[in-house]
């Protein structure tokens, strides 16, 4: 025979909070956030030079999958005057200390200098329901401001100087693939004739 048991229903209810259900931007749960900045970059900037910014937030108690992104859907970030931006992918990562679970995102963006002049990158919030006291606490990164200097032809020499910088490694890359292991392969010949060129073209940079 077989038997069948049923437990008795459970009814679970949830809710918003109050000073949630307003807010129009996501947020994150969790007892405990903390949101840090990072900007490489000095208080005047070459026309055509790189600057990265990198926005960490570290959580308890979620996921990271669950922590709001900055870069997704941001003009803040994205349209900056001044500035063209490369968002890289969001490396987001979740460890368990004694029980007790953390998470991290990090967003880092690329921004090219492209325009002369003042250049200011605006604070982020970052809205926290803090469960410990259900409080809605709201973060945030400082405001950076800095200088483009420069001209056309500064940021022409610029782009220049990272182009060799590439060229240089990747010489050393053909080189290592026509003199070592692959020696006596057609795609050594390849590499033998493209390092040659290459090579010419860089004493010619010099």
């Amino acid at each position: 025979k077989v038997f069948t048991r049923y437990t008795p229903p459970q009814s679970v209810s949830v809710a918003i909070p109050q000073a949630l259900s307003k807010l129009d931007a996501p947020w994150v749960a969790s007892p405990k956030v903390t949101l840090e900045q990072r900007i490489d970059s000095a208080d005047t900037v070459a026309l055509g030079s790189a600057i990265k910014r990198t926005i960490t937030i570290h959580a308890d108690g979620v996921l990271a999958m669950m922590l709001p992104s900055f870069t997704k859907v941001n003009k803040a970030i994205s349209d900056i005057a001044g500035l063209q931006s490369y968002p890289e992918p969001p490396l987001l990562s979740n460890k368990a200390t004694r029980g007790t679970l953390s998470a991290k995102r990090e967003e880092t963006t690329t921004y090219i200098a492209t325009t002369p002049g003042q250049v200011r990158m605006p604070s982020q919030p970052l809205y926290w329901w803090n469960t410990s006291d259900a409080s809605l606490q709201v973060l945030s990164t400082p405001e950076v401001e800095f200088t483009i200097s420069g001209t056309a032809a500064t940021a022409a020499t610029q782009r220049g100087k990272n182009l060799t910088w590439w060229a240089w490694l990747l010489f050393g890359l053909l080189s290592a693939v026509s003199g070592y292991w692959l020696r006596h392969s057609p795609l050594a010949l390849w590499a033998g004739k493209a390092r040659r060129r290459l090579g010419a073209w860089l004493r010619h940079q010099l």
